[in-house]
């Protein structure tokens, strides 16, 4: 998988799916995306910016549920994240490599 068809696979055909898992590239490339449209955004007009802002939340938030699955956790582990600490073990489970074996979420995406 290239970085061109993780972000299809993030903003286009796993955009709403909760159920599944997500490589490091898929969840860490979309980052590395933004970064970039966020140069882009800057010169484009406020109700463009409103519609990628919202498309890109919910892209986030699927993303990162899939990956805390991709590593073997829940979903709603994810939400630690809102705690005090709980960011730092999220940060740590999102850089850890694929789970190699089938979980309950399916099957490693090598």
């Amino acid at each position: 998988m290239n970085i061109y068809e993780s972000l299809k696979s993030v903003f286009i055909e796993n955009l709403l799916d909760f159920k599944g898992r997500a490589t490091r590239l898929e969840y860490w490339g979309l980052y590395a995306f933004n970064l970039f449209m966020f140069f882009v955004l800057s010169i484009m007009p406020d109700f463009i910016n409103v519609i990628y802002g919202l498309w890109l939340l919910i892209a986030l938030i699927t993303v990162s549920i899939r990956r805390m699955h991709d590593v073997g956790k829940s979903g709603w582990y994810y939400f630690w994240g809102l705690t005090g600490i709980g960011w730092l073990w999220v940060i740590f489970r999102l850089l850890q490599p694929s789970s190699k074996n089938s979980n309950k979420w399916g099957s490693p995406k090598f």
